[in-house]
């Protein structure tokens, strides 16, 4: 996801880095999926946002710049109820690590 929150809420410049290299060719957005969808002549059945990493692996690349904090950190800040309630607030704004969409063939 283009909108990630590391990239546009915290603009952290060390996942900047890291995420925009040769192998993540493609990052998109709600916006561009949907651009991309017509452009296809494809309808968007649906866009979902995922947040696979966890607070403490935000909070990690904010304090250390690099990945890993749900591994150092996780134990103490990522309870099921943090957790659940951090993806639904990045959701929410569409800032999430993962973007699902699933395209159909207009008939």
């Amino acid at each position: 996801n283009a909108n990630d929150a590391l990239l546009t809420i915290y603009k952290n410049l060390p996942f900047s880095e890291f995420t925009y290299w040769s192998c993540h060719l493609f990052l998109y957005t709600e916006h561009t999926l949907k651009i991309l969808a017509k452009q296809c002549g494809l309808n968007v059945d649906f866009i979902k946002y995922i947040q696979r990493y966890p607070l403490s692996n935000h909070l990690y690349w904010l304090s250390n710049g690099k990945p890993g904090g749900d591994k150092e950190w996780g134990s103490f800040i990522d309870s099921t109820e943090l957790t659940n309630a951090y993806e639904a607030q990045l959701s929410s704004i569409g800032a999430t690590d993962t973007i699902i969409c699933q395209f159909s063939i207009i008939k």
